[in-house]
């Protein structure tokens, strides 16, 4: 009897334990936009919520302005090997060279879609996801082809490269690239 009731206690506590860990939103997680990029970053709440949400947006940004960097790195491989194979040159600039560029342009007016103080590792955080919809990624890719100098492409290339800049391809790629 005596082991029943500490097990049953022991079952207890750890149920309550199990449940007391705090899930952290999908948002903060797995932070995604229809049609675009998003990422998120936390921070340690100061207490101050302005202070806070500045700091957590800026490191977010930085690291949007990685993923484009990483899928215009993808990009740039993809037409390189398509203008291989297809037996044209390769011609015009690279695609990693002119994002950095745009990335910082696009980022500057970017706002965070979500702000929230949550409790992560028994610490209060305070995390800020910024996004880059489906119009403003469309308008980078299309500024990324307009200021590389690579010839004109073919809608069907075109449509190709894009698919690829956004998709999960180059999110696989970057996270090798990240040793994930």
């Amino acid at each position: 009897m005596w082991n029943k009731l500490v097990l049953a206690t022991a079952s207890a506590a750890l149920v309550a334990a199990c449940s007391s860990t705090p899930k952290i939103p999908d948002w903060v997680s797995m932070p995604q936009v229809e049609g675009g990029l998003a990422d998120t970053a936390c921070v340690d709440y100061s207490g101050d919520f302005s202070l806070s949400k500045t700091e957590a947006t800026t490191l977010a940004r930085g690291e949007l302005a990685r993923q484009l960097e990483l899928r215009a790195k993808v990009m740039d491989k993809s037409y390189k090997h398509r203008t291989a194979v297809q037996g044209g040159a390769n011609q015009g600039g690279s695609f990693e060279s002119v994002i950095k560029n745009l990335a910082d342009a696009v980022l500057i007016g970017s706002r965070p879609a979500k702000v929230e103080i949550l409790e992560i590792g028994d610490k209060q955080q305070l995390c800020a996801m910024v996004t880059l919809g489906e119009k403003e990624t469309k308008e980078v890719f299309d500024n990324l082809i307009d200021k590389s100098g690579v010839p004109a492409l073919s809608h069907n290339d075109e449509a190709v490269l894009y698919e690829e800049f956004r998709a999960a391809k180059a999110t696989e790629e970057m996270e090798r690239s990240l040793g994930q």
